[in-house]
């Protein structure tokens, strides 16, 4: 009678051990999941911040050009009128 409870309460210990590593097993599977989805979400966000960076320095390259556009088309004007009184 005994052995048969000490037989029992072995099987039952495997069957949880069994369940824990089964479990185990899916909370690793979900941690890893998790971890790809961050990984992914990441790149996303990486190459929207690059996108937006590419596109402030076309829109300060840009700037600058129109700014220097302005500036030579003023010294020529200021030339030009300089020439004029002398």
């Amino acid at each position: 009678m005994e052995q048969q409870q000490s037989q029992d309460q072995a099987q039952i210990s495997e069957l949880h051990e069994g369940d824990f590593y089964e479990q185990a097993e899916q909370e690793v599977m979900r941690i890893r999941e998790e971890i790809r989805m961050q990984g992914h979400i990441r790149e996303q966000l990486e190459n929207k911040i690059y996108e937006q960076f590419g596109k402030q320095i076309s829109d300060l390259h840009d700037l600058f050009d129109e700014e220097r556009k302005q500036r030579e088309l003023k010294e020529e004007q200021l030339v030009s009128f300089l020439r004029s009184i002398y």
